[in-house]
């Protein structure tokens, strides 16, 4: 299947351009999605791209079809290139790939003034956290307590080569003071999981204050190699101390 998908899978970049054409040339661009850490597993559908000249923000932009359409795409010239390949929406319900802000890991990538072939494969971003408890706007007592979400993970994106850490972002507001901002409170936190796998961090040594409002958020960190942390964040929720 891996095969048919490759052969499938072809996006032609063409470059016919003002500047003489010895010194352009043309790409054949076969984009992939990287499963559980499995690269190449099946076809980049429906991913866009952006082809960018290296330290410059000269960028040429299409989108792969479903069976990899020819899209032509024109560049200045020859040279070396960073690539990009995301999908910015669900599709099938398998979430969010690559990244329109990182370019594909292994880049940049030599474009000669005659024809070349490139393959990447786009890992996946982690999906949003969703929250267990304690519930949103909810009340808190004073005491410790745990706070528990959703690791952000799935079939696709769990893999031991991928390792997962957690930024908690949070803030404390006192009684009769406007809202504070949130602020990094614990980097790279594990997932700690529970018995059902959720994450959780335990809190402790809050000011007693009834009333004092809090807010806490979880950022994902999927770290798919090649120097490339993906992130997502989930909402801020609330809580307010009896």
């Amino acid at each position: 299947m891996r095969n048919l998908f490759r052969s499938f899978l072809m996006l032609a970049v063409c470059l016919a351009l003002a500047a003489p054409a010895a010194n352009a040339g043309t790409i054949d661009l076969y984009g992939f999605r990287t499963v559980a850490g499995q690269e190449y597993y099946d076809a980049a559908s429906y991913f866009s791209f952006k082809v960018c000249k290296t330290g410059t923000n000269y960028c040429y932009y299409g989108q792969l079809g479903y069976t990899g359409e020819f899209y032509p795409v024109s560049v200045s010239d020859a040279g070396w290139y960073d690539i990009y390949m995301y999908r910015d929406y669900g599709w099938c319900c398998d979430g969010v790939w690559g990244s329109n802000d990182l370019p594909i890991a292994g880049g940049p990538f030599y474009v000669p003034s005659q024809f070349t072939s490139i393959s990447v494969s786009v890992p996946p971003r982690p999906n949003a956290p969703t929250l267990i408890e304690p519930c949103d706007y909810c009340y808190i007592p004073s005491a410790n307590f745990n706070l528990k979400w959703t690791d952000g993970l799935d079939a696709q994106r769990r893999s031991p080569s991928w390792p997962v850490t957690y930024d908690i972002w949070a803030s404390e507001t006192p009684v009769g003071w406007p809202q504070q901002p949130e602020h990094l409170v614990i980097p790279d936190a594990p997932c700690n999981p529970d018995a059902y796998g959720h994450c959780t961090w335990w809190v402790d040594q809050l000011v007693v204050e009834s009333g004092r409002r809090y807010t806490w958020r979880i950022i994902v960190k999927l770290n798919v190699g090649g120097g490339q942390v993906y992130t997502t964040s989930g909402p801020s929720w609330h809580l307010t101390q009896y």
